[in-house]
């Protein structure tokens, strides 16, 4: 966080899988959710991550098959140009 609340970490995930260093953190972070990883909201989200904004490409959703309906009501979905203002807006990302 800056000084003004704002989140300043970014983490990309790429894999339909939950690396375990981000339940190191303080959870004060945004996950994107981009190519296979967008499985991952076929399954309830970790509750320690309930801090956390998520972001899903929308584009990987519809090319897997999987409905917006089913998506958690905290997930907001992003198209490119939300993808790329993503990486710019935050200070620090990631990519697992």
């Amino acid at each position: 966080y800056s000084a003004y609340g704002i989140i300043m970490h970014l983490n990309i995930l790429t894999k339909n899988i939950m690396p375990d260093c981000l339940f190191d953190n303080d959870n004060k972070q945004a996950i994107l959710l981009i190519r296979d990883s967008v499985y991952l909201l076929l399954q309830a989200l970790p509750t320690q991550l309930n801090d956390c904004k998520f972001f899903a490409l929308e584009s990987d959703l519809l090319a897997r098959g999987i409905p917006s309906q089913l998506l958690p009501t905290n997930v907001q979905l992003v198209d490119y140009p939300k993808f790329v203002n993503l990486i710019i807006e935050y200070k620090s990302n990631a990519t697992f």
